[in-house]
Formats: structure tokens, C-alpha cells, sequence
């Protein structure tokens, strides 16, 4: 290991075991040291300041991903059941709205439901 790495091995250690390298060669032994950074996943500091070219790939191995990948797939099944239901259906089917997704804010604009008069609309796209 690098010295210049030691800052993000130190945060490694800290917020995944209760060690620190001041334990090292005490209660951390060079071996378990060497484990340690030899199985680091992807999502480490340490890994992605290794591996700078491959830290994007690093949000595939990320907790935070699964619900995102989760909501995406459970929306897309509705909209494909919402397809086949009204397809084979004579009533109008209500379409189906998407789940929100954890972390990300809702950030929808509305403009207005009612049409507006076109020389209302010229001079709403002259300033606009």
C-alpha cells in the first residue's frame, strides 16, 4: 500500500471494522491487514482511489442501486400489464403512475391544464 492511500485505507478500517492503523502490529495483525485490503469491494475508498478508470462501475455493487433498479423494473411491468389489459379490454383502463423512487425528489412542473388563446401563447414563446 501506497503512502498516499493511507488516508482512505485509515476510512476503510474505521467505518468497516473498529480498527484503525494505529492498531497495526497490536490488536491488527500485518495479516489481517493484508486480507483486508486484498478483498476491499469495489465500493471502498481505498479500491476506487486504486482504481480510479473503474470507480463508476463501483455504483453496480452499491446497496443504494437496488431499490432504483427495483422501481424501474416493478414500473415497467405495470406499464406492460396496463398495455395488455387495455389491448384485450372494452373499458378504459386507468394508467399506471410510477413508484417514487427512494432518495429522489418528485420535481414535476405544471404549467396549467387549460389551453391557452394563441396570442397568449406568442407572447409566452417570445419571452420564453
Amino acid at each position: 500500500m501506497v503512502v498516499e492511500h493511507t488516508e482512505a485505507l485509515e476510512y476503510d478500517l474505521m467505518t468497516t471494522t473498529s480498527f484503525t492503523l494505529d492498531d497495526l502490529g497490536g490488536r491488527l495483525s500485518f495479516r489481517a491487514l493484508s486480507s483486508f485490503v486484498k478483498r476491499l469491494p469495489k465500493t471502498s475508498e481505498t479500491w476506487q482511489e486504486l482504481n480510479p478508470e473503474y470507480a463508476e462501475f463501483a455504483t453496480w455493487e452499491s446497496s443504494a442501486i437496488i431499490p432504483q433498479l427495483l422501481a424501474t423494473i416493478s414500473d415497467q411491468l405495470n406499464w406492460l400489464m396496463w398495455l395488455y389489459s387495455s389491448t384485450n379490454s372494452t373499458k378504459k383502463q386507468p394508467k399506471p403512475k410510477p413508484l417514487k423512487r427512494p432518495g429522489v425528489k418528485e420535481t414535476t412542473k405544471r404549467y396549467g391544464k387549460d389551453p391557452i388563446p394563441i396570442s397568449e401563447f406568442n407572447d409566452w414563446w417570445d419571452n420564453n
